[in-house]
């Protein structure tokens, strides 16, 4: 008896463990994107250091941010399946990125 009892205690534990929805921070300046990776679902802080505002744009269209300056950052939240994401900035086409998540 003992032994089903532990046995089902370790099954429910490791269900029960759940994913940790990490966060993580995207800096652009000199109007570029740098390489990012991230778990799934995570929050990511839009930061921007050049003078105009820009924005983070799946080119699939399955995230989009707001524009975000120095002065109003943003956040997003990372998709929830693992691959890689292209995005661009609605602001400056030019601008483009990969958004990897595990």
């Amino acid at each position: 008896m003992r032994t089903i009892l532990f046995l089902l205690a370790v099954a429910v534990g490791a269900g029960c463990g759940g994913s940790r929805t990490q966060s993580a921070t995207l800096t652009v300046q000199g109007l570029a994107f740098p390489p990012i990776t991230v778990e799934k679902g995570a929050e990511i802080k839009l930061i921007n250091k050049d003078p105009e505002p820009h924005t983070m744009t799946a080119d699939d269209g399955s995230f989009a941010s707001k524009p975000f300056t120095g002065d109003d950052p943003q956040t997003l939240k990372a998709p929830t399946k693992s691959g890689a994401y292209p995005f661009h900035c609605t602001v400056h086409p030019t601008m483009h990125g990969t958004l990897t998540v595990k």
